[in-house]
């Protein structure tokens, strides 16, 4: 029965990755409940429409969902345009550092893909797995934000002390896991 492989791989790529259900849920315009229902198997059906948004969010395809290929082929051929967490990391950074060009550079056995961020003597450049490094850095710092967001209510506050933290490292205790008092 496929769909109980796809119920499987669902939620094993789900927590792999760290991501919530409500994450999913979202990502997808159901319920929690619902999503649960899925990794369950009490669903037998996905759409199509539903599936592609969650290949997306859980970085896989959904051939790899439904159980018509193996983890290790679906994430290697998994492609920038699949997940738009990543296309915002890149936008990001190319707003930062001042444009953005994907080139593709041919060695003698091998050639891969990179992006060029920056001009001129300023630029540098980053493979696909050093963006979603970035963008797994980016949660841990995102989480505490937001739980000191929401233990706070103060956004201002809370956003000026990241600044702070970040700019300034070792004045506080502890960060990512949610900063404490500053030291001396």
């Amino acid at each position: 029965m496929k769909f109980s492989i796809t119920a499987k791989r669902m939620k094993e790529r789900r927590i792999k990755l760290g991501i919530s259900v409500d994450t999913v849920a979202d990502a997808i315009g159901v319920d929690r409940s619902t999503v649960f229902r899925y990794e369950k198997g009490d669903i037998e059906k996905i759409s199509i429409d539903t599936l592609k948004p969650l290949a997306e969010v859980l970085r896989c395809t959904p051939p790899y969902l439904m159980g018509w290929g193996d983890e290790e082929a679906e994430e290697a051929g998994h492609k920038k345009s699949e997940s738009s967490a990543f296309n915002f990391m890149v936008s990001m950074i190319a707003e930062i550092y001042g444009g953005v060009e994907e080139m593709t550079i041919k060695g003698k056995f091998a050639q891969t893909d990179i992006l060029v961020f920056g001009r001129g003597k300023k630029s540098f450049y980053l493979e696909d797995k050093e963006i979603y490094a970035l963008l797994d850095s980016a949660k841990m710092v995102i989480k505490p934000m937001v739980d000191l967001l929401i233990a706070n209510q103060n956004f201002k506050e809370v956003v000026d002390r990241f600044t702070d933290a970040m700019n300034n490292p070792g004045k506080y205790k502890e960060i990512p896991g949610g900063i404490s008092e500053p030291l001396g």
